[in-house]
């Protein structure tokens, strides 16, 4: 019936005009989300020339917050971790610089950026003399950016160092030393014991002998008695 198909028309084209109104307020919010982001791109990068002025000032804190500030607004960008990391390493914040440079590195998409970032964490790794993290983070440096003749040098004064300083053993080696003196007292006491029965032993062969040369005696004192005996006086 017509008034039917003309009902099924009009919920068709209500469906339509809802599709087409729901794209069209998906595309401007993504415009929307877009343009914030480019905003906060822009202010993260502000905040980070102003670090940069602030440090130049010599006002640490106040670089500090900016840094912190720029990292928030594009948490994506290795940038403002980095150069965090490096105001840190300038005023001997070994803890806090390590913790930016690893950020760094873990964001980074450029080989380049990588290869600065475990650069520089490798220093701080050799100015806490922790050589066997230092060797692993030119390494890892090396292994984006094979061509930097300052961090292979400084590998190489890593491993230097490393071998002069090895790292303490561990609780294992300790454990090990202690289970081989135990068995090593264990030994020396059985070898005591088994030197303790032999002479013991041969305590009872000289009591032996003893007592073989006393009834040796006393037959021949029989002897010489019951002879004695049978001779005239």
């Amino acid at each position: 019936n017509f008034s039917e198909i003309s009902n099924i028309l009009k919920l068709l084209l209500v469906v339509l005009i809802f599709n087409a109104s729901a794209e069209a307020f998906s595309q401007t919010s993504n415009k929307e989300q877009t343009k914030l982001q480019k905003k906060e791109i822009r202010q993260s990068k502000e905040l980070m020339s102003d670090a940069s002025l602030e440090l130049q000032d010599e006002n640490f804190p106040v670089a500090e917050a900016d840094y912190r500030k720029a990292i928030s607004l594009n948490p994506g960008s290795e940038i403002p971790k980095y150069n965090l990391g490096n105001a840190y390493y300038n005023k001997s914040k070994a803890g806090e610089a390590m913790l930016r440079y690893k950020q760094a590195a873990s964001v980074a998409t450029s080989k380049g950026e990588k290869h600065k970032a475990f650069h520089n964490l490798g220093n701080v790794y050799m100015n806490q003399k922790k050589y066997q993290d230092a060797v692993e983070a030119y390494k890892n440096a090396l292994r984006n950016n094979p061509t930097d003749d300052e961090t292979r040098y400084n590998l190489a004064l890593a491993k230097d160092m490393l071998k002069k300083n090895p790292p303490p053993k561990g609780d294992g080696d300790d454990d090990k030393n202690n289970k081989d003196k135990d068995n090593k007292d264990q030994k020396d006491n059985k070898d005591k014991q088994n030197q303790d029965d032999k002479s013991d032993k041969g305590d009872k062969g000289d009591e032996k002998e003893d007592k073989d040369k006393g009834d040796k005696q006393d037959d021949k004192k029989e002897g010489d008695d019951q002879k004695d005996k049978g001779k005239p006086d």
